[in-house]
């Protein structure tokens, strides 16, 4: 479904608690990452669609949330440039370090 024929004021928050677990302050950029529907040809593996860096003193922990507009954040584009929301199971991933979740997206006409 082209983005543009949707009403996009669906939103949906992440959060996650990043610790320090060592004896130095330091800071970290958490990344967020939207992979689409399997299944949808020619189109990219993940995107990012959100960042943050944070610090957290030594031994301490930090709770960073992201809050998103689902049609701009899981939207892809096809060969037209057209800007289009597969409905299906799109998958949101933290990191690189395997923490993801399913989220699912269906139309209602």
């Amino acid at each position: 479904m082209l983005v543009e024929d949707l009403k996009c004021d669906q939103h949906f928050e992440v959060g996650i608690e990043v610790q320090n677990v060592g004896k130095r302050g330091g800071s970290e950029v958490v990344i967020v990452y939207s992979k689409p529907p399997e299944g949808i040809a020619a189109t990219y593996i993940k995107q990012v669609i959100g960042f943050k860096r944070v610090f957290v003193a030594a031994g301490g922990s930090e709770k960073v949330t992201f809050s998103f507009n689902a049609c701009q954040s899981l939207k892809v584009i096809d060969y037209a440039a057209n800007s289009l929301l597969p409905s299906g199971g799109h998958t949101i991933a933290i990191g690189d370090s395997g923490l993801s979740f399913p989220v699912h997206v269906e139309f209602d006409r």
